[in-house]
């Protein structure tokens, strides 16, 4: 008794097809240990990876292998390891990049925790006492950080890429960014206002210099001063959303 026989779609392939199947196989499973080597490694040399951290590596995973299909567009892999290898290293760079900003979106900058300082005045029958209390308010600063005065609002989604003792830089992790500085009176600065709608704003009564250059697709600038120490604020948003971080400035313990 004959049984009936049944073909295969994938019997119709040719050999070269098949190969070119093969190697694509091959390529996709060099990528995925790649990934998972990478993936072990940031947990791994965590201090203590937290479930957060797991899951953000877990999410990573489809949205990883989708970018490197992107990269490697899918094309045909030809035969011979320097092709591959060649590939494999633009990978590896692709991946090595994607963990780094995974790693620098989660892990947590060094700061240290400041209380605002508002400043009284109690007006008695024989004397007044002035002077400056601790409020219950208190901000995440940078360690770098030596400067008085710091700004209480941050915009939603950014975080410090980088500090000093006067000067700090904010990132959202795409392509907009927040400075904040303090100059001394021996400092200069120069403020770009080629092309740019200049204004004068009140920055908690002091009158301030507003550089809006999204004309030409720049930052807004504001700069004022308080006492002898000149402050700017250079972001990469709305005006309106720059004064709000100008005006939240304030003098912390």
């Amino acid at each position: 008794m004959g049984g009936e026989l049944v073909i295969h779609p994938d019997d119709y392939k040719t050999s070269q097809e098949l190969e070119k199947e093969l190697s694509e196989l091959k390529m996709r499973i060099a990528f995925k240990r790649l990934e998972e080597m990478w993936a072990d490694r940031l947990i791994r040399e965590s201090a203590s990876p937290s479930q957060d951290l797991k899951k953000a590596v877990d999410e990573a995973d489809p949205r990883m292998m989708s970018l490197i299909e992107e990269k490697s567009g899918k094309r045909t892999v030809k035969s011979g390891h320097k092709v591959l290898f060649r590939v494999l290293g633009a990978v590896a760079c692709v991946l090595l990049l994607f963990y780094v900003s995974l790693t620098v979106a989660i892990a947590a900058v060094p700061t240290v925790r400041h209380s605002v300082l508002k400043f009284f005045m109690n007006i008695g029958e024989q004397y007044a006492s002035i002077g400056y209390v601790e409020t219950e308010d208190y901000i995440d600063v940078p360690q770098e950080w030596k400067e008085d005065y710091y700004p209480t609002y941050i915009p939603e989604g950014f975080f410090v890429e980088s500090a000093w003792s006067d000067d700090v830089l904010y990132s959202d992790g795409a392509d907009r960014y927040m400075s904040f500085a303090i100059l001394n009176q021996d400092a200069g600065a120069n403020i770009d206002t080629e092309d740019a709608d200049l204004s004068w704003e009140d920055i908690n009564g002091v009158t301030a210099l507003v550089s809006d250059r999204r004309m030409k697709n720049a930052s807004v600038i504001i700069a004022w001063n308080i006492g002898n120490r000149y402050l700017i604020v250079d972001f990469d948003g709305t005006k309106e959303e720059a004064l709000q971080i100008a005006r939240s400035v304030q003098l912390i313990n």
